[in-house]
């Protein structure tokens, strides 16, 4: 982290002559020390407050000062009076501007704005109200949607990061006040065919922040003798919330994030000027939490650069992509000092255009929309259906928007870089305020000056906005081309896939006509054998068994014809069907980083077996034989390696590791034998563990006695009873509340006999090691396999 010059004592500096004698004296009583650490705390405090309108920094290497919420005419005595050589740079920083008209018409006189530029930064903020057609403006162009009549419907406000966007659609009729009645060529666009006049009315009420609403990645590059203004559309990435239904609709093609105009102008007098379009303006007094988050993200990088001017501000915690070269520097060389004057105007410009952090969010974004691309790949190769169109689609659309986001600021940087040449016409046009007036004779011998138009910048800005357009290019333009091409690709993948999709149900459907053909051929002989025996024929008898005889002999016949008709025909079902699942297999992706080797051999064992089937004409009952065993040893397979993994869940090893086995972990194991691996033979080994407790003398007496199993209308009771209080602390684990209530509630009815001595502690312990040595017992004598010892010690 670099260092920080330490400013010359911890308190106030007393405040400059300059500001001293300056009218009126309320700008003295505004500026506070900037390097001081108790006034920079304040200073902070109002900068982040939501509610601040304006700010200005004077500052230099040596000293720094600043002020909130000036008025006109304080801005105005500023800008006319000399600032001393050591308060080389100037910031003014503006937050809402529709409320701060007169600061902009001070600004706009004192630095020669044009009548255009001027007007634009004079603009109404949106509306809140759309069209009843709003919904499906998105389908239109621009000049279209805004030449034809509108009916205003009010809509509810709403905090969501987009909600500017809804007033793009109404027309105002006072945002028009400041347009010139002679409007230039280009907003002449689209109005060719416009006949009535208040479709030309329609566009003289638009103003910037309808024109940005619209056209995300519209921007604009004023030059004049006095500044160098950019205007474009910034994407802060902001906390979502849950949208309405008419939000969803209205910026499905949008991308996420809180649309932002902004204005940097620099000026030849080393002023840099800040204009930030204000997205909550019509609820500025009461802001929702989600809206304080989203300005406060909005707000972030001028709050940073803000915070890096000041040296009484602890930077300590500052990560490196906050650091900025403004006024601390590693060391203090010749070279750089003599260059620093000159160089602040010129990065605080790029450093108020360079947001990193919210380009990182959109390189972020960008591999977002990769990773859905790459989720709706894989819903395809499940089940490909058109909805994915739609949803390429979409995303197609948001990532359009962001390819031409990146492109207006590559666009910007590059006429940045290109100052222009000044020419007659446009020295003589440039003065349209009468406090900027010089005489002609002044203007042309400025032509003579070999300088360009417009503010040049240092070389240190030039360099850094180089840097960004190739991390624009690079970062931000490739990945959004990449996914843009992914799209297109998935797009073909999709139909290619339903089509194949269609092919297969063509291919079952041939299957399924082929097995009823083969089935009719099969009966229609002994249709015609049956219908042949039941005729009444003239001396001619049948017995009962010369018709079977004849029945088994047809079918046999029948039954032969078609195994040789599908070995000699090119047509057999069989083979059709494992072609197309030979293709699926051949289509498998293995991945060895999650496979295990058995899981290798076994894809690829299967793979070969499919390809001999491919290559052999085998008949159809071989192949059912064939697919039988496969099935048996694949499952087979899988059950082992089922084991496998599940005794490796475990620590227990060997028969010291079973002593220290956990009732938690002999459940889980209970659990899995009774559910997955042995569920019937488990069963059935219970119930006739119960039943081999009642050849107990003292048990089986008793019952009789009880009449519980003795008796019809009593033995289904009792032996629904007993199924469910040992499937409770069978099912639940031993530290559940439903395992103790059925133990205590089984020792509760055992205890009455107990007491009376008709029950022994020895039959309870026998009964209790039935039911868990008789599944072990049935297990490993009619089951699939042995026992493990793990299972074993867990039962």
């Amino acid at each position: 982290m670099a260092t920080e010059e330490p400013a010359e004592s911890t308190g106030s500096r007393e405040l400059p002559e300059y500001y001293q004698n300056l009218r009126p004296f309320s700008i003295g009583d505004s500026m506070r020390d900037f390097d001081n650490p108790g006034t920079t705390n304040e200073l902070n405090r109002l900068v982040m407050n939501p509610h601040s309108q304006n700010f200005i920094v004077d500052f230099g290497d040596d000293e720094a000062w600043c002020g909130f919420e000036l008025t006109a005419d304080a801005y105005s005595t500023l800008l006319k009076a000399r600032r001393p050589p050591e308060l080389n740079t100037r910031w003014i920083n503006i937050w809402t501007p529709y409320q701060q008209k007169d600061i902009i018409e001070t600004l706009a006189a004192h630095y020669d704005f044009t009548p255009r530029l001027r007007s634009f930064m004079l603009s109404k903020p949106l509306d809140f109200s759309t069209s009843s057609s709003s919904s499906g403006s998105s389908k239109t162009s621009f000049f279209h949607r805004h030449s034809r009549p509108k009916t205003s419907s009010a809509l509810p406000n709403s905090s969501n990061e987009d909600r500017h966007g809804l007033g793009a659609e109404k027309s105002s009729p006072d945002s028009s006040t400041h347009a010139s009645s002679s409007h230039d060529a280009e907003n002449q666009i689209g109005l060719m065919n416009s006949a009535s006049p208040s479709n030309y009315r329609s566009m003289d009420d638009l103003n910037i922040y309808n024109m940005a609403n619209n056209i995300w990645h519209f921007q604009t590059v004023d030059w004049g003798r006095r500044y160098l203004s950019v205007g474009y559309n910034n994407l802060h990435s902001t906390p979502r919330r849950k949208r309405t239904v008419w939000e969803k609709e209205l910026y499905r093609d949008k991308p996420h994030g809180q649309r932002v105009w902004s204005w940097i102008i620099l000026c030849e007098d080393k002023t840099v000027i800040s204009i930030y379009e204000d997205p909550f303006w019509h609820q500025r007094h009461s802001l929702t939490e989600n809206e304080k988050r989203s300005l406060a993200v909005v707000r972030r990088n001028t709050v940073n650069v803000f915070r890096q001017l000041s040296r009484g501000y602890d930077h300590s915690h500052d990560s490196a992509r906050q650091e900025l070269p403004l006024r601390t520097r590693l060391g203090n060389v010749d070279e750089e000092t003599t260059h620093r004057p000159s160089d602040m105007p010129g990065l605080l410009f790029y450093y108020l255009f360079d947001d990193w952090e919210n380009i990182y969010s959109y390189i972020a974004r960008g591999h977002g929309y990769a990773e859905e691309i790459d989720k709706l790949r894989e819903c395809m190769l499940q089940k490909a259906e058109l909805e994915h169109v739609d949803r390429l689609h979409h995303i197609g659309r948001k990532l359009g928007v962001l390819k031409r986001l990146y492109q207006s600021y590559e666009s910007i940087i590059e006429q940045v870089l290109k100052r222009q040449e000044a020419t007659l016409a446009s020295l003589k046009n440039s003065q349209v305020f009468p406090s900027g007036i010089h005489s002609t004779e002044q203007s042309l011998g400025q032509l003579a000056d070999p300088n360009l138009m417009g503010v040049p910048l240092s070389s240190a800005a030039r360099v850094r906005f180089e840097t960004l357009r190739g991390r624009i290019r690079l970062y931000a333009l490739n990945e959004v081309e990449e996914c843009l091409l992914q799209k297109e690709s998935l797009t073909m993948v999709n139909f290619n896939l339903i089509a194949i999709k269609e092919s297969y149900s063509v291919e079952r459907l041939t299957r399924v006509t082929l097995v009823l053909a083969k089935v009719t051929m099969l009966f229609m002989p002994v249709s015609l054998m049956t219908g042949y025996f039941s005729s009444q024929l003239t001396d001619a008898t049948f017995s009962v068994k010369s018709y079977w005889i004849s029945f088994a002999v047809v079918l046999f016949t029948s039954i032969f014809g078609l195994i040789v008709f599908d070995v000699f025909s090119a047509t057999s079902e069989g083979k059709m069907d494992m072609k197309s699942y030979g293709t699926k297999f051949k289509g498998f992706e293995y991945t060895s980083s999650i496979c295990s080797d058995n899981d290798i051999i076994l894809h690829l064992s299967t793979l070969a077996f499919m390809n001999y089937l491919e290559s052999e004409n085998i008949p159809t009952w071989q192949l059912v034989l064939l697919s039988i065993v496969g099935y048996v040893y694949l499952c087979r397979v899988l059950r082992y390696r089922r084991l496998q993994q599940k005794h490796a869940l475990y620590p227990y090893k060997n028969r010291e590791d079973f002593a220290k086995m956990t009732n938690q972990h002999a459940y889980e194991i209970q659990k899995y034998l009774f559910g997955v691996e042995f569920p019937f033979t488990m069963q059935k080994a219970l119930e006739f563990a119960l039943f081999r407790t009642y050849g107990i003398p003292s048990i089986s007496s008793l019952l009789v006695k009880t009449k519980q199993l003795s008796e019809k209308q009593f033995a289904s009771k009792r032996y629904a009873d007993t199924v469910v209080l040992i499937s409770e602390f069978m099912a639940w684990s031993p530290e559940a509340e439903r395992t103790n209530a059925a133990i205590a509630r089984m020792n509760y009815l055992h205890s009455l006999y107990q007491k009376k001595n008709l029950i022994s502690n020895d039959d309870m312990l026998y009964t209790l090691s039935l039911f868990a040595t008789e599944p072990c017992r049935w297990v490993n004598r009619y089951e699939w396999r042995q026992m493990t010892e793990m299972e074993t010690c867990a039962m």
